[in-house]
């Protein structure tokens, strides 16, 4: 049996440990069935493609007009 992992939010902050991102998300099952919503996880950002997206997402939103 398969669960599917989606994404339903999450947040970049920094803390004392570094980067940390912090998500909730759903589990739906191979019938499309929820088995588990409103899940909270979070880690410390130490693989630097995931740095890299942070940065070129911040760039991006510093850049925006408003």
């Amino acid at each position: 049996m398969t669960n599917m992992k989606r994404i339903t939010s999450f947040v970049h902050h920094t803390t004392g440990e570094g980067g940390r991102i912090s998500y909730t998300y759903s589990l739906i099952d191979e019938n499309g069935n929820i088995t588990k919503e409103n899940a909270k996880d979070t880690f410390v950002v130490i693989d630097n493609d995931v740095v890299n997206a942070i940065n070129t997402i911040n760039a991006y939103l510093v850049a925006r007009n408003v």
